[in-house]
């Protein structure tokens, strides 16, 4: 079976939504912050909001998609073909997904230098923390810490 949209790619998305989330509304600490010139923050804040605007509808049709994914299933008689193109669709939108991470990525690298992209994924980080979306998502969130299974 052709999996192409792995845990990695998962967690590629996961991580796209963090920038979008922390850098469009761009609430980095004040030292953070005073290390960016005006130009920047006005620049970093352009590439967020084009990227959410981008991905919103890409989203939309994922959900859509997922949605009557599930409501095929539901079916006893299975509809392979639908399910098949079904699937082929949401690869085509998760794989759109990534191709507009990457170009979010590589705008924020054109305006940040190295030491301020470290600062901007210091404070994604604290800020996912903040907010749950840390490592307890996926499969295993509700494993407890002492390893028990």
């Amino acid at each position: 079976m052709n999996r192409s949209f792995t845990s990695l790619n998962k967690l590629s998305l996961w991580i796209l939504m963090g920038w979008i989330a922390c850098l469009a509304a761009f609430p980095m600490k004040a030292s953070a912050q005073s290390d960016l010139t005006a130009d920047q923050k006005t620049r970093l804040r352009a590439v967020m909001e084009d990227a959410r605007r981008d991905t919103r509808h890409m989203y939309d049709q994922l959900r859509r998609a997922r949605v009557q994914l599930g409501d095929l299933y539901k079916s006893y008689n299975l509809d392979e073909r639908r399910i098949r193109d079904t699937v082929r669709w949401m690869n085509r939108i998760q794989n759109d997904l990534q191709f507009r991470h990457l170009q979010t990525q590589r705008e924020i690298r054109r305006i940040v230098n190295p030491a301020q992209f470290e600062e901007l994924k210091k404070n994604m980080r604290e800020m996912h923390d903040r907010r749950g979306r840390g490592r307890e998502r996926g499969p295993n969130r509700h494993r407890k810490e002492s390893g028990d299974d």
